[in-house]
């Protein structure tokens, strides 16, 4: 992804150095991750210092990974639409990046949440059981 990124972002990433193993459909999954950054990095494009952040770490039996962007926010009234097929704040694509990629994590047994405050950003967070064998 960080040749999808301008010059004009930075892009950082905070990872184990270890691979961290979760149980589900490495494409969907990938799929997600890629939908991820690639909507912080739309969200950021009209910033004057534009940040993308991707954690993820190890908790309990779980992994937590989150994609944070400091782009303008998710306004209060499309918030419940967001997983919504076919919705979009955009004027392209067909709106399904974030309804598929909830169903992926869902089907992976995890959940997928944001937080978000305007004129700050957004953070999505996707929680994964790790896989018995993993970390």
């Amino acid at each position: 992804m960080q040749a999808e990124a301008s010059a004009a972002v930075t892009l950082d990433l905070q990872l184990p150095d270890i691979p961290l193993t979760v149980q589900g459909d490495p494409n969907e999954l990938r799929r997600t991750y890629i939908n991820l950054v690639k909507n912080a990095l739309e969200a950021v494009s009209g910033q004057d210092q534009r940040k993308v952040r991707v954690t993820a770490k190890v908790e309990a039996d779980k992994i937590i990974t989150e994609v944070i962007d400091n782009g303008s926010g998710i306004p209060l009234e499309v918030q419940d639409r967001i997983y919504e097929p076919s919705f979009s704040t955009k004027t392209s694509g067909a709106g399904l990046g974030l309804a598929i990629a909830k169903q992926a994590v869902e089907l992976s047994g995890g959940q997928i949440s944001f937080t978000t405050e305007l004129g700050q950003g957004t953070t999505m967070q996707i929680t994964l059981p790790l896989y018995p064998d993993g970390a």
